[in-house]
């Protein structure tokens, strides 16, 4: 028994490895399969596309292992190169070469490999052949001294840019097609040219005849910095290059970096890459192509969230995110990503009351209205012996006199009001002196649909000679259930003196019900309790001589 359990764990184990190596290896498929290059290259000011960017480390990086982006690199060219397309890919060099194979075959392939000496370290020690190739940054130097080690054979075109190049072997460039070196520095050349080469603005460290645009017999430190000619040239700072150009880049202005891409396809990038917009604000994009002056298109991912003019001014929305891509003629892109952030309301804050009249020992609630809703008010009493007021806003009469309220939100904002406290046994609000209360019940005069009578309230203050009439008439003689009509009540002051707070209140005749969102009044407002069967306007003064007028739609019923 003991040995069967042992069987049947060794057999588990061997199992579970089996399952496990399974497990990892379809896990490392995945991982590789979901690689995505980069397409853009940056160096110092200037963006260059490529269909895609593959990173090569030999200290670092790993031919098995590697993905080929900047994280994960190669370790070699040769193995970047069987990733390449056959057109428009670059390889990123980090470090110097350790080759399996000499030379480097480009398979007829056209690469771009870009590095940065000074940086990284960016250096090449085998043979390159088969293929056209661009390099920029790069030093050069084969460790061959063979009669046929040379670093360039069987290239069709070879273009050199801010490089170092140090040929050991007997020959330079065997079989090249086109070869051009812009501001390079020559340590180095082999004694025979099997091919004609292009110097433009380069130096030399022998005497080497060249055409008037290169300088021979260099001096330079270790950083390449020239020390020969008095510092005419010098690959720190903006200089002059041997041609009369302005310099910024090579061996004649500026350290070895990145200079103008030249005879190359466009470029495009943009001033930012993300932006962040509060709701109706606005912003400018700049995209900056090379060559200058690319035709841009723009367009935003979502318009419903931020806008883009055709000069690249986007415009925030509403709340949310777009991406903005500005396109090139020939199909390059840069992208911004949007964020549309809420605008913040305005606060504010509001008592229901400005002033109010209280009797000692009797208490009112004051209420707060903020924007936003919600935030937080404190109260507080300019004069708590004559009137105090709680958390909550209630205020109570303490004894006779005048105090202010005080509401205050969180920001600081304030409302106010005016606290009259009066004895007990008084009026907290009396009429005027001079006035009485008047109800004055007015008899409609015209045919007033299934109520002939059409009685209509006014309430209202003034003396005894003021006089109100109301004329109530409606829009037709004869109607059917269902039919819809209008009354129109007209008040007129006949009197000498001024009505004050003027209410009209409407009861609805018999099988008749009112239309309370389409009352309208040439004067004051719809109070908030009317209803279908009862009217009640609040007209407000209506001076001697003076008409309001009211319309009531109204409809038949059953």
């Amino acid at each position: 028994m003991k040995n069967y359990f042992k069987k049947f764990s060794v057999m588990f184990i061997i199992a579970f490895a089996i399952m496990f190596g399974n497990f990892t290896n379809a896990f490392a498929v995945s991982h590789v399969l979901s690689v995505s290059y980069a397409t853009t290259v940056r160096i110092n000011d200037t963006t260059i596309s490529f269909d895609k960017v593959i990173y090569v480390d030999p200290q670092n990086g790993d031919d098995i292992t590697g993905l080929g982006n900047e994280k994960y690199p190669y370790s070699t060219i040769k193995r970047a190169l069987e990733v390449c397309s056959a057109k428009g890919s670059a390889i990123f060099l980090k470090g110097t070469t350790k080759e399996t194979t000499n030379p480097i075959n480009l398979a007829s392939k056209s690469v771009t490999i870009i590095g940065d000496y000074l940086k990284y370290g960016s250096k090449i020690t085998s043979s390159i052949s088969n293929g056209s190739i661009n390099i920029y940054n790069v030093y050069l130097s084969n460790s061959s001294t063979a009669t046929y080690g040379e670093i360039f054979a069987s290239i069709a075109s070879l273009n050199l840019y801010n490089c170092i190049f140090e040929e050991n072997s007997y020959y330079t460039n065997v079989s090249v097609t086109s070869s051009n070196f812009y501001n390079c520095l020559i340590i180095k050349q082999g004694i025979k040219y099997n091919s004609t080469i292009n110097y433009v603005n380069c130096a030399f460290k022998a005497k080497i005849a060249t055409n008037d645009t290169c300088v021979s017999n260099v001096t330079y430190d270790d950083k390449f910095k020239l020390t020969s000619d008095s510092g005419r040239w010098q690959n720190e700072g903006t200089g002059k290059n041997p041609d009369g150009t302005v310099a910024n880049m090579g061996l004649y202005g500026g350290q070895f970096a990145w200079g103008t891409w030249t005879g190359n396809k466009e470029s495009i990038l943009l001033n930012k890459s993300t932006m962040i917009l509060t709701e109706d604000a606005s912003e400018q994009l700049t995209a900056t192509t090379t060559p200058a002056g690319v035709g841009v298109t723009w367009k935003s991912s979502n318009e419903s969230n931020a806008t883009v003019d055709s000069n690249g001014k986007v415009t925030a929305i509403k709340e949310g995110q777009a991406t903005i891509t500005a396109t090139t003629s020939d199909g390059l892109t840069a992208i911004c990503i949007v964020t549309v952030t809420k605008k913040a309301e305005q606060e504010s804050i509001s008592l229901n009351k400005s002033t109010t009249n209280l009797i000692i020992d009797d208490s009112e609630t004051l209420i707060a209205t903020t924007t936003p809703a919600g935030a937080q008010v404190t109260w507080k009493s300019s004069d708590s012996s004559v009137a105090t007021v709680d958390s909550a806003g209630k205020v109570t009469a303490a004894k006779e006199g005048t105090c202010t309220i005080i509401a205050t939100t969180a920001d600081g904002l304030t409302a106010k009001c005016v606290v009259t406290v009066i004895p007990k046994g008084t009026d907290p609000n009396p009429q005027p002196i001079d006035t009485e209360y008047i109800t004055n019940i007015a008899h409609a005069k015209g045919t007033n649909t299934n109520n002939p009578g059409g009685e209509v309230t006014i309430i209202f203050h003034g003396s005894s000679d003021t006089k109100l009439s109301l004329v109530k008439t409606a829009d037709v003689k004869d109607v059917w259930i269902g039919d819809n009509f209008t009354y129109t009540l007209v008040i007129t002051n006949t009197g000498t003196k001024t009505a004050k707070a003027v209410v009209v209140k409407d009861p609805a005749p018999n099988h008749i019900d009112f239309n309370v969102n389409g009352v309208t009044t040439t004067q004051g407002t719809v109070d908030s309790s009317s209803t279908s069967k009862n009217i009640i306007v609040n007209v407000g003064d209506i001076l001697p001589g003076g008409t309001v007028t009211i319309k009531i739609p109204s409809t038949v019923i059953a």
